[in-house]
This record gives C-alpha cells, sequence and structure tokens, in this order.
C-alpha cells in the first residue's frame, strides 16, 4: 500500500486531485443549491430569450461574446449546470496555476502546492456562487497562467521556440481582449522572464537584454490591447463606462493629481488594500451560523477536509529529503517567490486602483477585485512558509491557515444557499399570487430582504420578474422590476400617483411602462413572512413607513393580474415548486379575494386550519377572515379575529375588515362581538 501511494505521489498528478478534493469538497457541498445572483440575472435572461450576446456586450467589453456564448453552450438554462461548470473552470485555475509555477520553479513542487492550496479557497473571494459571471473570468484568468508557462517553455526549450511563442502570444491575447481585470499581472511577465534566464549560465548584462528582447513581444500586445480597448474601439453608446464613464481611468488619474490630499487618501487606501489581501480578510473566517455548524453533512465535509489536508501535508512532506542541496535551491527560489508575490500584489490590482475601487472597502461584490492579487498573495504566504526549515512548524502554520480558509468558504456558500431559498421562495409565491402579468407591467418593492445579493432591483431583480413570467418575455421584456428610491429619485410621489413613463435599460434590454401598471410587493421572510403584493386592503397596516404608503396608494394589482398563464416558471432556472405550506395557501386566498372568490378563499382556509399551518404574522389571516366573514361562517371568523388581535397593532385593519365585509349585515350575536372588540365605535 505505501508503495502504491509513493508512485502515486511520485507521478506528479496527484497536486491536482488535492485540488480538486479541496475545490469539491469547499464549493461542491452546495453546488445543486446555489442559483443565480447579482450580475447571473440579465446575463441569463439573455441566454434563456436567446438575444444576442454580441449585442449585449458591444457596449463595453464586445469581444467576450465569443467566450460567454461558448460557456453559454455548455450551461445552457441550467442553473446547476453552471454551477457545475464554475467548479470546474476553478480547478482549471488553480491547476494552471500550479502547473506555471512548477514550470517556474520545479524544485519546489511541495511549495506550489501550498500556494495554489491558499489560492483555491482564500477568504478574500467569495464570489464562487455567482456562477454566470464569474465563470468566464476563471476561463480567462487560467490563460494568463497557461501564457506565463508556454512563455517560459518558449524560453527553455530552443527547437520550439517559435511554436511555444506564438501559442503563449495567442493565450495572452484570449485573455487580454475580452476582459480588464487581468491587464495589471502582465507587468509581472518581465519579471518572470528574468527569472527564467537565471536557469541559464548567462551574466547580467547578458541577460538584462534578453530580458529586454523576449519581453518585448508581450509588452507589446499588451499595449496594443489597452489602445484598442480605450482609444480604437467603437461603442454604440456614449455611457460606455471604461471610456466615458466615471471607470475611466484617465480621468480619475486626471482628478487624482489636480488634488494632493486626494491622492494621499487614496495612498493610504492602496497600503489598507494590501494590508486586506495578506491579513486582514482573514478575519471574515470565523462560523458564526450555528444552524451551519449543527448540520451533520457540514460537520462530516469539514473532517474530509481536515483529513484531506492533513494527510496529504504530513505523508509528502515525510517524502522530501532534505538534504543541502535541496536547502540551497529552494532558499534561491524562495526570494523569487516573494518578490514575484509582491509584484503581482501591486500590478494585479492596477486595473481596481486605476478606476477607485477597492476591496478593502468591504462593498458586496468587490472581492472581483481582488482575484487578480490572490495570486501574489497565494505567492507571499507560500514564500513565508518555505522560510520555515521544520516541518513541524509548516504544519503548524499550514494546517490551521487551509483550514480557516475552508471553513469560511463552507459558510460563505451556505449563505449564498439560503439567499437562493429566499429567491426561490420569492418567485414561487409572486407567481401563486400573481399567475400571469399584463404586458408592460412591474413589480416595485421597498422592502425585500434577500436583495443582498440583487444589489439593483432594476438591473438584478428585473431580469429574475421577467424570467418567472418567461411566457411573456422577448426582445423587450415585457414586465420588469422597480426600486422605490428610483423611482423617488426621478419622479414626485405627485408625479408616480398620477401616472408617469418610467423607463430603464441594462444595455440591450430596454423597459418602460406607466407609473399606474405596478404591483407593489413586501417581502421579509427574516422577520417570518410571505410575500406581500399589497393593495388597497392593506392600507391599515401600522407598520407602513411614508414610502410604503406611497405603494398603497399607486397599487394596481386589480387591473394587471391575470389568472392564466401560459406556463409555470421554468424549474431548470427556479427549481421545483416549495412544498405547500402556509404561504401557498396565503398566496392562493390572497389572489382568490382579489377575485371576491369567497367559496374558494373559505375551501383554502378549512385546509389551513385541518392542516394546522400557522402563520409567523398573524397579519396574513385577514384574507382568511374576510372570506369566512362575507360566507357567514362566524365561528371561525371568530377564532380567527382572536388570533389577530394577539397583535394589538392590528386592531384598527382588523375592524374595518368586519365592517368592509358585513356590508351592513349584522347579526346580532356578531354586532355583540364587535362591541366586544371595540369595533362598533
Amino acid at each position: 500500500m505505501r508503495k502504491l501511494l509513493h508512485q502515486f505521489y511520485s507521478s506528479g498528478f496527484w497536486p491536482y486531485i488535492l485540488f480538486a478534493g479541496l475545490i469539491g469538497l469547499a464549493y461542491g457541498i452546495y453546488i445543486s443549491r446555489w442559483g443565480l445572483y447579482y450580475d447571473d440575472w440579465p446575463e441569463f435572461y439573455v441566454f434563456y430569450n436567446r438575444l444576442s450576446l454580441f449585442e449585449y456586450y458591444q457596449f463595453d467589453r464586445p469581444l467576450i461574446a465569443p467566450i460567454v456564448f461558448l460557456l453559454s453552450k455548455l450551461g445552457g438554462t441550467d442553473v446547476v449546470a453552471w454551477q457545475i461548470m464554475a467548479v470546474l473552470l476553478r480547478w482549471m485555475l488553480i491547476g494552471s496555476f500550479y502547473w506555471f509555477w512548477i514550470t517556474l520553479w520545479p524544485k519546489a513542487k511541495s511549495i506550489g502546492v501550498v500556494a495554489a492550496a491558499i489560492f483555491s479557497l482564500h477568504p478574500a473571494y467569495s464570489l464562487q456562487p455567482i456562477a454566470v459571471t464569474f465563470s468566464k473570468a476563471y476561463l480567462l484568468y487560467s490563460l494568463y497562467f497557461f501564457s506565463l508557462g508556454l512563455m517560459i517553455k518558449a524560453l527553455l526549450n530552443i527547437p520550439k521556440s517559435r511554436l511555444f511563442t506564438f501559442f503563449a502570444l495567442l493565450t495572452m491575447g484570449l485573455h487580454l481582449l475580452p476582459l480588464e481585470y487581468f491587464w495589471g499581472l502582465e507587468l509581472v511577465r518581465p519579471l518572470v522572464v528574468w527569472m527564467t534566464l537565471s536557469r541559464v549560465e548567462q551574466t547580467t548584462k547578458i541577460r538584462i537584454i534578453q530580458t529586454f528582447k523576449k519581453s518585448l513581444p508581450y509588452l507589446g500586445l499588451l499595449i496594443l490591447a489597452i489602445v484598442w480597448r480605450l482609444f480604437l474601439a467603437q461603442y454604440p453608446s456614449d455611457n460606455f463606462y471604461f471610456v466615458n464613464g466615471h471607470h475611466n481611468p484617465l480621468l480619475f488619474l486626471q482628478n487624482l493629481l489636480s488634488n494632493s490630499q486626494t491622492m494621499t487618501e487614496y495612498i493610504g487606501t492602496i497600503l489598507r488594500d494590501i494590508g486586506y489581501l495578506l491579513l486582514f480578510s482573514w478575519t471574515k473566517t470565523p462560523i458564526t451560523e450555528i444552524s451551519l455548524i449543527t448540520q451533520i453533512k457540514f460537520l462530516v465535509i469539514s473532517l474530509a477536509g481536515a483529513i484531506l489536508v492533513v494527510f496529504t501535508y504530513f505523508y509528502f512532506f515525510r517524502q522530501e529529503r532534505e538534504t543541502s542541496a535541496i536547502h540551497k535551491v529552494i532558499l534561491h527560489t524562495e526570494h523569487q517567490i516573494l518578490l514575484l508575490g509582491i509584484c503581482a500584489i501591486v500590478f494585479g490590482m492596477i486595473p481596481a486602483w486605476s478606476i477607485g475601487n477597492n476591496p478593502s472597502r468591504l462593498a458586496l461584490f468587490n472581492d472581483r477585485h481582488a482575484l487578480a492579487a490572490l495570486s501574489g498573495v497565494s505567492l507571499i504566504i507560500a514564500g513565508t512558509f518555505s522560510t520555515l526549515r521544520s516541518n513541524y512548524y509548516k504544519g503548524l502554520l499550514l494546517v490551521p491557515l487551509v483550514m480557516m480558509a475552508f471553513f469560511y468558504q463552507l459558510q460563505n456558500g451556505y449563505d449564498y444557499y439560503q439567499n437562493w431559498k429566499h429567491e426561490r421562495n420569492f418567485s414561487w409565491q409572486l407567481y401563486w399570487r400573481a399567475p400571469a402579468l399584463k404586458p408592460k407591467s412591474f413589480v416595485i418593492t421597498d422592502k425585500v430582504s434577500f436583495l443582498k445579493y440583487l444589489t439593483t432591483s432594476e438591473v438584478h431583480l428585473g431580469p429574475l420578474i421577467a424570467l418567472v413570467y418567461s411566457n411573456t418575455s422577448g426582445e423587450y421584456p415585457s414586465q420588469w422590476a422597480f426600486s422605490m428610491d428610483t423611482l423617488l429619485h426621478h419622479h414626485t410621489p405627485a408625479e408616480i400617483s398620477a401616472g408617469t413613463t418610467l423607463s430603464w435599460a441594462v444595455r440591450t434590454l430596454e423597459f418602460s411602462a406607466s407609473s399606474l401598471n405596478a404591483l407593489p410587493v413586501f417581502y421579509d421572510p427574516a422577520e417570518g413572512q410571505c410575500l406581500w403584493v399589497i393593495t388597497p386592503y392593506d392600507v391599515d397596516y401600522p407598520y407602513w413607513t411614508e414610502e410604503e404608503h406611497l405603494l398603497v396608494e399607486i397599487s394596481a394589482a386589480q387591473s394587471v393580474i391575470t389568472l392564466s398563464p401560459a406556463s409555470v416558471p421554468e424549474q431548470t432556472i427556479f427549481g421545483l415548486p416549495p412544498q405547500e405550506n402556509w404561504c401557498y395557501y396565503f398566496q392562493k386566498a390572497s389572489l382568490a379575494r382579489q377575485q371576491a372568490d369567497w367559496t374558494t378563499v373559505v375551501a383554502l382556509g378549512d385546509q389551513v386550519i385541518q392542516q394546522q399551518f400557522p402563520p409567523d404574522d398573524v397579519y396574513e389571516w385577514l384574507p382568511f377572515l374576510e372570506g369566512y366573514i362575507r360566507t357567514q361562517k362566524w365561528e371561525q371568523a371568530i377564532l380567527i379575529t382572536d388570533e389577530i388581535l394577539s397583535n394589538p397593532d392590528y386592531w384598527k385593519a382588523l375592524c374595518n375588515c368586519w365592517l368592509r365585509s358585513l356590508e351592513g349585515k349584522r347579526p346580532i350575536e356578531v354586532n355583540e362581538f364587535l362591541n366586544s372588540i371595540s369595533c362598533n365605535q
């Protein structure tokens, strides 16, 4: 057995299997339970409706369209397929990083394994579940490392130098032209050339000249890519963010240099970013989600991850023979690793710093700006690790560090999983409550708690709404979403109430509608509430803010909701419908109440009572209460009234429901009951 294990470790394949194990355990546990987040939604809408990717991306990154087209053919419109593909691409990224490492430092494979393991799990990057948006980044980042490795091959293999150089330039161009995330890392390339040439016996002067000559084609290609993107490429909009907008690096630099105080502050920000990447991002690692810790699956996965890290470490390092010759090679390599790591962090952050974005701000999704620099962070951690001569101290540093990162990614994945549950519940509850919406109608929100990963209603929630009602979607969506903040930023409450045209465009996705076609919704699952479609019935809800009162006024639920959908939400996107619980019956009863179908409301209420589905918010009993009152089922109505009165703040809404539903008919026993709860005053 030991002989077989030794042969396996000696084969060179085991690091890639190790990376697959770490990535699979850290990200695979929730791979079938993650969904769509952030910019996934508008991109997914384009795939689903077979719109032109080339037109969609022509506003800012025209050459990324072929990459996304290829990925969309692999992932299709299946959310789980995209998640699987994103994890595989993340594995390819880590594998390409390790291949580049052993190509540059073949005598330091063990340190390369450490660097790659840190790179795969580092807590500074937490966006793995956003699969559609960042899959292309993993692919292009991999091409960067493949390009570096091929360049090293070209420098060391003179007979095939031209062939390797061609493919190195090709892969470099393929990652440069579509996306600007990794432009800064190209400035590391001359240093890699210098380190590679150090393996060849040359004088310092000759090596300097050779480094310049060998780096020139790559630097020339980098300059061409930047000039083309910033100055030569033609874009269909004056709002192209990388040239004319607030993300213009030239304008940002001009403003920075014109103000000495701003320059000083920005230098401090850069230093904070470096400190965050190297040290303070690790403060994100403690696990605080108790329900996650108590899950058996989590404990099993954690144990498997710990065994994998510990076993691999101890077995591998026992195979090394720490001879003085190896120490001499590693000592020389350590300096190169640390130097390359520092340069990779600084140069890797240039695209983000040049437009004023900083990962240390800890704003949601700012992690994407740290991705390019993480290879440098991993180099520095691994370089520091290699300075320790004792395998005992190496293990003492490595195992807790990797496990901290591993636990953080598990916790982070659980957070995304919970958020996707809220997104799915929102979507299905909306469908139950509003089976179809008339064209040119829109959902409007003031509070939707799962918007943690849907930061903008118009950009992110809008495509979700359009996909829920995909049967009415086409080149231009028939339904969309707005936030109350956006409406009030552009219009006064009087204009909104009177009727004004609302418009929004996300690249090629355009939507416009009258403000009189609004379907206001309220959803706060953190408080145990179902989704609420706000109607005039809700005018007496005691906890509305001033803005939410406006939602009651402009609600057009009666006119925009229809009953005969052409299809149900696509299960490859939204999954199977949740089990029929309180919220299912509440939505169906609310819809029947809107249609004055009191028989259906009562039948649903009887099922709820029989199955003992209590609401977390007793306000949600009101549709059932009205059904029982209008059908003169007084016993049930009185029982529900007692339930609602457990929250005295709902007294006004309760009384108005009784008075409205009775329509002047007041049996003696009902009149006495209303007097007893002060509803006849």
